[in-house]
């Protein structure tokens, strides 16, 4: 071959190079010019992140207060204790301001700027089993007598880890002397997306009859298989935990069984629940890996 030969032939190939990278560029881009993604290029990209997660860290938080009041003749009790392990890093977002926004709403009922004042706010403010009048802090934990006294228990910690979920359970409880009251909620992060994952998110709610029916099956095997006395539901419960294999629905208490059987849980397994899975919750299973439960947090 002739050195001019050669370099024709190089100039064909470079011609031919430039004209694989255009069409590459118009599949890719936008008209405003940015790079977009595919469904399957996305999970790609969403598995490449994963591939190197970055652990997550917490830190503790560890607060209590005890109260006296006298009313009509008698001193009222009240306890307040709220621990968490609380998000200082997700995956490498050293700020995961929406995880941290959506716990403090499940955990105190609204929403606080941040987790300072949510715990200033609840602690100063007790709530005993009667209408008092002036009330002091105790300087020893008292002891919550039948009608006297209340004591009340939140926590919220990582309960569910994997490559792309993170899953938060929170607990309110609350003792009068004479029973306790347990409420279960969860909180659903995405790691690598970094929001928050909502019900319809996660399943199709314009087939939430159909779910509901696969709901009130599971509740008649319980029944039938191990005598438990629940009720059908008429309504996909609000809580429930995206687990390894499946979703765990969380009843609360009185919602399909009786008040002393307190939190009732029903779980359906993906397989079951497909045809009714979002495609952005598919995706994820289907390259979700490394689940791993977290230690509970006792007080």
């Amino acid at each position: 071959m002739t050195k001019r030969s050669l370099y024709i032939t190089i100039l064909i190939l470079a011609v031919l190079d430039l004209a694989a990278a255009a069409w590459w560029a118009a599949g890719y881009f936008n008209s405003d010019g940015k790079l977009r993604f595919s469904a399957d290029d996305s999970i790609a990209q969403a598995d490449t992140v994963a591939d190197v997660s970055k652990p997550d860290r917490f830190r503790l938080l560890n607060e209590y207060t005890y109260y006296g009041a006298y009313a009509f003749g008698d001193m009222y009790t009240c306890l307040m204790h709220i621990k968490a392990k609380w998000p200082v890093s997700i995956n490498g977002d050293n700020s995961a301001s929406e995880l941290k926004e959506a716990l403090i709403a499940k955990l105190f009922g609204r929403q606080y700027n941040d987790i300072k004042q949510a715990y200033d706010s609840t602690l100063a403010n007790p709530r005993f089993c009667t209408t008092v009048g002036h009330f002091q802090r105790l300087d020893t934990r008292p002891v919550a007598r039948p009608g006297k006294g209340t004591e009340y228990y939140y926590r919220a910690y990582p309960y569910l880890g994997s490559d792309y979920l993170l899953e938060y359970r929170v607990e309110r409880n609350t003792y009068d002397g004479y029973n306790k009251t347990r409420q279960v909620a969860y909180v659903h992060y995405d790691r690598v997306r970094r929001q928050i994952i909502t019900i319809d998110m996660v399943i199709d709610l314009a087939k939430k009859d159909a779910i509901i029916s696969l709901i009130n099956k599971r509740i008649q095997y319980h029944i039938n298989a191990k005598g438990m006395s629940l009720r059908r539901t008429t309504n996909i419960p609000q809580e429930y935990l995206l687990g390894e294999t499946g979703i765990v629905f969380t009843f609360q208490k009185g919602e399909i069984a009786s008040d002393d059987m307190g939190v009732v849980e029903i779980k359906l397994g993906y397989n079951d629940l497909r045809p009714f899975l979002t495609t952005y919750f598919r995706d994820i299973l289907a390259a979700n890996d490394n689940y791993r439960p977290m230690p509970e947090l006792t007080f």
